[in-house]
């Protein structure tokens, strides 16, 4: 049996600058694709989630 080698471990991802940085990217996402109930729809069809009819897809549970 040969011995594996080790990996070494990613580099955080959670630093205090990273968390701002998500945080108001994903502020100004949400602004923009859920403003309005028709616009959350849209987006939720665009992202693959809902279906055009408006049933959720079968990836989903739909």
């Amino acid at each position: 049996m040969a011995a594996t080698k080790r990996k070494e471990a990613p580099p955080p991802v959670g630093s205090p600058e990273d968390v701002k940085l998500f945080k108001k990217a994903s502020k100004e996402w949400l602004a923009e694709n859920a403003a309005t109930p028709e616009k959350a729809r849209e987006t939720l069809i665009r992202l693959g989630i809902y279906t055009k009819s408006g049933k959720l897809h079968k990836n989903y549970g739909g």
